[in-house]
């Protein structure tokens, strides 16, 4: 495990670089269902070694996004391309476990013009252990934080994590004939888990865990409102993440159209203005794209940097477009509505085009942490 996120940051690097290539930017897509999340199952048995099992829901992470494309939905785990989620019956047959559900996570996809994959989110019950209670051994990352970054002001996918619903009602709903679906269904006590633990688990006691979204691509502002509507309708994304992150109110052009105005004032309102930068480039030759909604040109033998969608000049060839980006920050927690569990101490960098307020780019930091260069072309 101590490989996978410097994994995921040179698969990040190298997305950026392949970004400003023509030849090779349909190759490029958000981090791929970053970090990893897996639980094992040990109950003690009589007169003989603990049983050891694991609960392999945790490979059906989201796809990164593409240029191109949405990411996939529960596609797989970038470090282990060839894995797939485990058949349920399977599982149960060989951990004393009973799985209550399986399902894509609603808002786990990290937004964009193209929209990260969804991860599958999993509940499991002990069911039959040996000798009571059992232990629990949660080994993930990517849980204070998501593991991941967009491309592009593509978002990040939605964090790991494990909670366990202690004393839960579930064998009580079984036996009234329900199976609960939601959490919200369940009297419990919630016990959040870190990133890596070992608890005690009992057979009224219901896990709930889930591995990384992939990350979106591009500005969400600039996704097809008939994606987003299509999303909400097959339960991706809730309407409150299509009003507040992607701008779309369901049903309503002209309510979209006016709340992706406020979203692209707010942005520059509340923002922190960069540094350098300044007035707008025309009947330009175009070099190459160096992202979604940037690209380098040249006009009257100097090289600069300019938005795509207004022309705003955002410097030189050589300097990082971010720097003359407005700054707009939020609370990781309030960014999307599966962040309710991460760290209090990292916001949601959003840069944007001073000229039009569409998003550049996209990071994860504390508070207090420098701005990241995003690019230095030479």
């Amino acid at each position: 495990m101590p490989t996978l996120s410097p994994q995921d940051a040179v698969a990040q690097a190298f997305a950026t670089m392949m970004l400003a290539s023509e030849k090779y930017r349909g190759e490029a897509q958000g981090n791929w269902s970053p970090g990893c999340n897996g639980s094992l199952l040990i109950a003690p048995v009589p007169n003989d070694e603990p049983f050891v099992g694991a609960i392999t829901d945790f490979f059906a992470g989201g796809g990164g996004a593409r240029t191109f494309t949405d990411g996939i939905d529960s596609g797989g785990i970038f470090h282990s391309m060839a894995s797939r989620a485990s058949n349920a019956e399977t599982v149960e047959s060989r951990v004393p476990v009973l799985q209550v559900w399986r399902r894509e996570l609603r808002d786990s996809g990290g937004p964009g013009r193209f929209r990260g994959g969804t991860t599958a989110e999993f509940a499991s019950i002990p069911h039959k252990m040996p000798i009571r209670p059992g232990g629990l051994n949660t080994i993930g990352s990517g849980v204070s934080l998501p593991g991941g970054r967009g491309l592009s002001g593509g978002h990040p996918g939605g964090p790991s994590s494990n909670v366990v619903l202690r004393g839960s009602n579930v064998r009580a709903l079984f036996a009234a004939g329900r199976v609960p679906a939601e959490a919200d269904e369940i009297e419990a006590e919630v016990d959040v888990l870190a990133a890596k633990s070992f608890v005690m688990i009992d057979e009224d006691d219901l896990l709930i865990g889930c591995t990384a979204g992939g990350s979106g691509y591009g500005d969400p502002l600039l996704r097809e409102p008939e994606l987003v509507e299509r999303d909400v309708a097959m339960g991706l994304v809730s309407a409150e993440a299509a009003r507040s992150i992607y701008g779309v109110v369901v049903g309503d052009p002209e309510a979209t159209e006016a709340a992706r105005g406020e979203i692209r004032r707010l942005r520059l309102a509340l923002g922190r203005p960069g540094t350098g930068g300044g007035g707008t480039l025309d009947d330009c030759e175009v070099l190459h794209l160096l992202s979604d909604t940037v690209e380098a040109v040249e006009h009257g033998g100097e090289r600069s940097l300019r938005c795509t969608v207004c022309h705003y000049r955002f410097g030189s060839y050589g300097e990082d477009h971010k720097r003359a980006a407005v700054v707009h920050e939020v609370p990781l927690r309030d960014a999307s509505p599966v962040n309710s569990r991460c760290g209090e101490e990292f916001v949601l960098r959003e840069f944007c085009c001073p000229g039009c307020a569409t998003l550049v780019a996209v990071d994860v930091q504390k508070r207090d942490d420098a701005t990241v260069d995003e690019s230095c072309l030479f």
